[in-house]
């Protein structure tokens, strides 16, 4: 169970937004996608998908929190379990002309059925310099938490994760478009957890946050030789002849 690779993007004013992996994708990887949107108006972020899997296949979200229904701020969690392999662009969309940003993350050794452990569907709102997720209380021993955070504040307050969480990716400057901080943590035993960002000022900020857990038996595979080489989960450890 690990991050492969996380690619990211934003533009302001469209209504839709496409974000290409750097590196083709391999099969059976769990991808995540966080949208984020923000607009004067009211909006909705609909259709995430891809044109490796198909469009039309779409991503299920797990994760979505609204700011208010008027001046909205939106931050959410999709994932495509079970990926096919090759070259990735993910597409987010909206249904008005707005900000949007979007962060994506390929996983490998997660479930290719059913990733989801536990969510907070509804995801948090939060005013203030120290947003904080809901509880999480994980059922699977080994998972992956992510938790997304966009926020109404500006020019660019500093976004700082939680000691014990790793930041995947993150937008500072909220005069460009929208900004986000993206953060994860790898469980290996069950927990109740949840994440606090510290914000360089206080802040309207929308939180979205899932658990995405391991493949079966992931956890118990070891590395093999394969030609000379010290191998786990398709990666390369050590070059054992030369």
């Amino acid at each position: 169970m690990s991050r492969v690779q996380k690619a990211s993007g934003r533009a302001a004013g469209v209504t839709s937004l496409g974000i290409a992996f750097t590196s083709n994708v391999t099969a059976a990887s769990l991808l995540v996608a966080c949208p984020f949107g923000f607009s004067d108006t009211t909006f909705t972020i609909g259709v995430v998908d891809d044109n490796l899997n198909g469009p039309g296949t779409d991503y299920t979200e797990s994760s979505e929190r609204v700011w208010n229904a008027t001046s909205r701020s939106v931050a959410s969690i999709y994932y495509f379990p079970n990926s096919g392999a090759g070259a990735c662009t993910v597409t987010c969309n909206a249904s008005a002309t707005v900000d949007l940003g979007m962060v994506v993350i390929e996983y490998s050794a997660m479930a290719t059925v059913g990733p989801v452990d536990v969510t907070d569907a509804n995801g948090a709102n939060n005013t203030g310099s120290t947003p904080t997720t809901a509880d999480l209380i994980t059922l699977n021993a080994n998972d992956v938490l992510v938790a997304s955070l966009t926020h109404d504040g500006g020019p660019a307050p500093t976004l700082t994760v939680e000691a014990g969480w790793t930041l995947v990716d993150e937008e500072e400057d909220a005069t460009s478009g929208t900004p986000w901080s993206v953060a994860e943590k790898f469980l290996t035993a069950t927990a109740t957890d949840q994440h606090t960002w510290t914000v360089g000022d206080s802040v309207d900020s929308t939180m979205a946050f899932t658990a995405f857990k391991e493949a079966a038996g992931a956890a118990d595979q070891e590395p093999s030789l394969v030609g000379g080489k010290l191998v786990f989960n398709s990666v390369v450890l050590r070059h054992l002849v030369h």
